[in-house]
């Protein structure tokens, strides 16, 4: 597949209707999205380390079939 769309944490996610995106490309999120779409994402990212081990915490809740991203897995 060769589309993908990012999520961003904006007010903007309230006018589009985003869970539509599922299955036509990879969605990539950032953050809390989880909070408001829990099976939205195929890829979080979360920079920010306590919002990192929140996302972890929920991820090892979860099992939701997600792959996660946190600070050491940016490159410089």
């Amino acid at each position: 597949m060769d589309t993908a769309f990012v999520i961003g944490n904006g007010e903007s996610r309230a006018i589009f209707p985003i869970k539509e995106l599922k299955g036509k490309g990879a969605v990539w999120g950032c953050n809390a999205v989880y909070r408001d779409f829990d099976d939205l994402c195929d890829h979080i990212v979360a920079v920010n380390p306590p919002m990192y081990e929140e996302l972890k915490q929920w991820h090892s809740d979860s099992k939701k079939n997600i792959n996660i991203y946190g600070p050491t897995d940016i490159v410089d």
